[in-house]
């Protein structure tokens, strides 16, 4: 009974995937969820979203504020920019269980892109000198924020997504709707396609990313696409691979066959990368701005250990 009833508050989406195939990843993911704590996490102004697949969501309002997060790839390690009112904008990096890695107050205006906890190197967009107005740069810099590399310039604050390999060579990442790749080593820059959001995932082998029709595609570094059976979704915002590569998560819109007995018109999905099975994780209604906060972690029952009980939405 704890079970039905808890499928029934977390995943109401069932009847939009293939029942067999989405029970079987709903199976998959709650042992997961049991065994590493894999959950997906939201943070929107204040507020913090956990959906594990082995409990009922939980909802925090964030002890820092207001708070931008980057999260690793390993699910493990944050990176909070924090834009608290009357207090200096500041950089904190700790574990999900919260853990201090790294405080640093900020003399200036970084938005933080991509976080690699193994190789300690961040990936960041910052505004050009007054010779560019209008314009900032992606750069990248190690974990502790000392040195500052050019990577690409951007002619406005929008980035379409950047990510650093799994051996922290390259960064992948979205320039208008160019997919380019930074080799840190010889401090070149290459396009490799044409598309949006792109994320490599954690064996090295597949950037995945949303091409010009909104669809998820998959591509090697060299740009050679790959066969993807997820092709059929048309999605809202970016994909995140989960830490061991075997999920993507997204939101996409959906039309529901009876408008008048469903009120969602969005909804978060996780799939299997590979063979293209999906559940539906949660059902919205008409959302804006959440469409890029979901991120995998590991050790949710850790995570904002000190925050109070939030709001859900």
């Amino acid at each position: 009974m704890k079970r039905a009833q808890h499928i029934a508050t977390i995943y109401i989406g069932l009847s939009l995937c293939s029942c067999g195939q989405a029970a079987s990843v709903e199976r998959s993911l709650e042992k997961d969820s049991q065994v590493s704590g894999l959950a997906l996490v939201a943070v929107v102004g204040q507020g913090a979203a956990v959906i594990p697949f082995d409990q009922p969501a939980r909802y925090y309002t964030l002890k820092w504020g207001i708070s931008i997060p980057t999260f690793a790839p390993s699910g493990r390690v944050i990176a909070w920019n924090m834009r608290a009112m009357f207090e200096e904008p500041k950089v904190v990096i700790e574990t999900i269980n919260g853990a201090q890695l790294f405080r640093k107050a900020l003399w200036r205006d970084l938005s933080l892109l991509s976080l690699s906890d193994k190789c300690g190197r961040i990936a960041l967009l910052e505004r050009s000198g007054p010779k560019y107005p209008g314009a900032f740069d992606l750069r990248w810099t190690s974990m502790d924020l000392s040195g500052n590399e050019f990577v690409d310039r951007m002619q406005g604050p929008q980035s379409h997504g950047a990510d650093w390999s799994p051996d922290c060579r390259f960064i992948v990442y979205g320039k208008g709707d160019e997919i380019r790749l930074f080799d840190a080593n010889q401090r070149t820059s290459v396009q490799i396609g044409r598309g949006y959001d792109p994320a490599w995932s954690p064996d090295g082998k597949t950037i995945v990313y949303r091409n010009s029709a909104g669809a998820v595609s998959f591509m090697d570094a060299k740009g050679q696409a790959q066969s993807c059976p997820l092709e059929s979704h048309r999605l809202l915002g970016a994909i995140r691979w989960s830490p061991d590569g075997t999920y993507v998560s997204f939101i996409e819109r959906i039309s529901p066959a009876r408008p008048a007995l469903f009120s969602a018109t969005t909804r978060l999905v996780a799939c299997r990368a590979r063979e293209g099975d999906c559940l539906t994780v949660k059902e919205f209604g008409e959302i804006r701005g959440y469409y890029d906060e979901f991120h995998w972690i590991l050790g949710y029952r850790d995570f904002c250990r000190d925050c109070q009980p939030g709001e859900a939405f």
